[in-house]
């Protein structure tokens, strides 16, 4: 292992200024694990020696991999190394349980804490290389001091590690045509009495920009709606960027647009971008996710270890009207109900129907039963039409604009029966009765028109029953047809009577 130069580290600028990406350094964390003691790192990672921890070691030159710095974790109390160092009962990292940190003993001479190799970096990108240290003897007059190296150049120094607790401790540069590079921390000072400490959270990853997409959520119905990014970074470096949606919890995504290169202001160091949704959004993009990746370049676009993405836009509008209302037809006084069906996550729906004179304005929430439920039962007490929606609320996800189709409510006049026609015929004459009032008509002949001719023999009372199809009530009416007889009979006998005399009397 070569130590790297021993030159002032030229200064640089330290840790990303916004997020941080993917770490690229292999078990930067150093694992985790029951027992105290941790697995040693590969012999060609690092120029010191391994030892397990005791209360008298690691010495001058060694390192242990634990998961807390008592000594003796079998006696009450905290046992300290050497009787100086502090105790610390878990490493820096966030979460896990007996996580692992490098305990290091530094050597007389500048040598290699740590080194690795990683490949598949992205090309003229900058990056943060850094890690949390704790000086663990603070008393000890020689503090820890180290170098960053890339590729063997010293890029940044920590100076005396002089604080208590963690500190993180690193610095940017960007890797312009490299795609490997070595990365290494060298000891600067002196071993003996101080100069001990502890590494965990060894960090190699892109600096990324802040990608901030508004709104934070989008509605299936909403009208003239756009996603807009805010991409800042201070390096300018992100200036490619494209549009994506997924179907499936972002297991996959698709290309709402090609690359395209944006442009930093030349004194700012954002820029903003807009995409364009549908108007109305259909119920069809129910459960999309939109977002925005970024990148230095074009091809890097589609390379995940180089790109940055927003975080996801959802489209909300999780509840659709999987079954919408049908129009009603009926009769005044008749009950007809309104059914709907909302499909999605209904927790803490809130549901209301709404009346309208005309269909497109003055909409008003409806009375009677069931007015917010799924089941209405419209009134029906003014014959004229009326028109009506469902409105549907999710305060749970915050879309308040779902409504059902539009439909009718056609209120009709209920049947009233009346017959008109030649009430009285003599025998063998027939007459024409005809019915109103209504739409269905039963005639007691079995005749099923509005008008029946008939040529009774003898009084015959004819009765109608009249209906319309969209009411469930129906009237009748009869009508009572008289027949009058007349006998031609008979006359006396011939009379013969002279001119300017007078007949007698004809009798029948």
């Amino acid at each position: 292992m070569v130590v790297g130069n021993s030159g002032t580290a030229c200064p640089e600028p330290t840790l990303c200024v916004n997020p941080v990406g993917q770490n690229r350094f292999p078990n930067g964390d150093f694992g985790s694990g029951t027992a105290q003691t941790g697995p040693a790192l590969p012999s060609s990672e690092t120029s010191y020696g391994f030892v397990n921890i005791t209360c008298a070691g690691p010495d001058d030159g060694l390192y242990s991999i634990v998961n807390q710095t008592d000594c003796d974790p079998a006696t009450s109390g905290n046992q300290q190394v050497f009787s100086t160092w502090d105790v610390l009962s878990e490493d820096h990292t966030t979460g896990d349980a007996g996580g692992y940190m490098m305990l290091v003993n530094a050597a007389f001479a500048p040598d290699i804490a740590f080194e690795k190799t990683i490949p598949n970096l992205c090309p003229n990108t900058r990056y943060q290389f850094s890690f949390y240290i704790r000086n663990i003897y603070p008393a000890g007059p020689i503090k820890p001091n180290l170098t960053f190296l890339v590729d063997g150049v010293g890029l940044f120094s920590t100076g005396d590690v002089t604080a208590s607790g963690w500190q993180n401790v690193g610095f940017t540069f960007n890797t312009g045509n490299n795609t490997t590079a070595t990365f290494s921390v060298r000891n600067n000072n002196t071993g003996g009495d101080g100069n001990d400490w502890l590494i965990d959270d060894i960090f190699v990853g892109i600096c990324e920009p802040s990608v901030v997409v508004t709104p934070g959520k989008i509605c299936i119905g909403d009208e003239n709606a756009s996603l807009t990014a805010q991409i800042t970074d201070d390096l300018k470096q992100y200036r490619w960027y494209k549009w994506q949606y997924s179907t499936d919890s972002g297991g996959t995504w698709t290309d709402l647009t090609t690359g395209t290169q944006g442009s930093f202001p030349g004194s700012g160091n954002s820029f903003s971008t807009s995409y364009t949704m549908p108007s109305p959004i259909p119920s069809t993009y129910t459960n999309r996710i939109y977002r925005i990746v970024v990148a230095t370049s074009s091809p890097n676009l589609d390379d995940s270890s180089c790109n940055a993405v927003s975080g996801n836009v959802v489209t909300i509008g999780n509840n659709t009207v999987s079954s919408q209302p049908s129009p009603i037809t009926e009769c005044q006084g008749d009950v007809q109900v309104f059914t709907a069906s909302i499909s999605g996550n209904t927790a803490g729906i809130v549901y209301q129907w709404q009346v309208s004179n005309n269909g497109t304005s003055g909409w008003a929430n409806a009375t009677g039963t069931g007015n917010n439920t799924l089941s209405y039962t419209p009134p029906s007490t003014a014959i004229g039409v009326k028109y009506y929606r469902l409105f549907v609320n999710n305060a749970t996800n915050g879309c308040t604009n779902l409504f059902s189709n539009v439909v009718t409510v056609t209120i009709q006049a209920p049947p009233s029966a009346a017959i008109t026609g030649g009430l009285t015929i003599c025998t063998g004459s027939s007459t024409t009765l005809t019915a109103s009032g209504g739409i269905q008509f039963l005639w007691s002949n079995g005749s099923t028109n509005a008008s029946i001719t008939v040529s009774p023999t003898v009084n015959t009372t004819y009765t109608v029953t009249i209906s319309n199809p969209s009411c469930s009530s129906s009237a009748m009416a009869s009508a009572l047809v008289e027949v009058n007889t007349v006998s031609g009979g008979t006359i006396s006998s011939n009379q013969t009577i002279c001119v300017g005399g007078d007949p007698s009397i004809l009798t029948n």
